[in-house]
């Protein structure tokens, strides 16, 4: 899998780069509002991002943003 950088994930989902190595860090979360638009957005499961935190939500955002290229370019 090639290499993501957190600002491509912070793009991908529509936050700040600060906010994505917050979540990462396990510093921040998402709000349920959040979380809802961001699954919306992401096709990331709305539980992992209400529920789960930092490194484990990162990944799954880093996935779906893997997805979403492979996909654009198929």
């Amino acid at each position: 899998m090639k290499t993501i950088t957190q600002t491509q994930v912070a793009t991908f989902a529509g936050v700040s780069d600060v906010f994505i190595h917050e979540v990462r860090r396990g510093t921040k979360g998402f709000s349920k509002r959040k979380a809802k638009e961001l699954s919306e957005r992401t096709n990331v499961p709305f539980e992992l991002l209400a529920l789960a935190s930092g490194e484990k939500v990162y990944q799954a955002l880093a996935f779906a943003y893997h997805q979403r290229q492979e996909d654009a370019t198929a």
